[in-house]
């Protein structure tokens, strides 16, 4: 980048910005700002730089700072609740102090590669898809009308003991074992 070489001010403060060596980056001393160009972004921020870089602007909010670069007033851009400010022209973008690091916190995970960015959200949805695979549908039983308290007292219960069923008809109306 031309500008690369030259002294920035700090478009919040008014002091000199300090550079980065081999990086798109400023960095301001004194309220801890930095200036990041749009290679630099990618870095930062991920994939989502080019929608901070290229995205329409806040129009509920004015432009504070001028650009280091040109002095015009940067563009007003917000991520999530974080708002930053960027010269479109320039491709740079200036974060407050602290901005950066908060900016990271709110992104949403990568989709792209979820085990090495949401292990656990991916393992979720693997056990979901499996319980819901392994689901059979149990039909229904047939309503059956109450026992009066004669047939509580005459009824007889399956020996077998794993079994709750009655013994209807000389068998066992849930495992079929004949009554003894």
């Amino acid at each position: 980048m031309p500008f690369r070489d030259q002294q920035m001010q700090c478009p919040r403060c008014g002091k000199p910005l300090a550079h980065y060596p081999d990086r798109d980056k400023w960095r301001c001393k004194t309220c801890n700002g930095a200036l990041v160009g749009g290679e630099q972004l990618v870095v930062e921020i991920g994939p989502h730089a080019q929608e901070v870089l290229d995205g329409a602007a806040d129009p509920a909010r004015q432009a504070l700072h001028p650009c280091p670069v040109c002095a015009f007033p940067m563009t007003p851009y917000t991520i999530g609740t974080i708002e930053v400010d960027r010269c479109v022209e320039h491709r740079l973008v200036w974060f407050d102090g602290g901005e950066i690091g908060k900016i990271r916190a709110e992104i949403p995970a990568e989709t792209e590669h979820p085990l090495f960015t949401d292990a656990f959200g991916f393992i979720a949805q693997l056990r979901a898809d499996e319980d819901a695979a392994s689901l059979v549908e149990i039909p229904l039983a047939e309503p059956q009308a109450p026992m009066t308290s004669g047939e509580w007292k005459a009824r007889k219960v399956c020996s077998d003991g794993a079994c709750n069923g009655l013994i209807v008809d000389g068998k066992c109306n849930e495992c079929g074992k004949l009554a003894s």
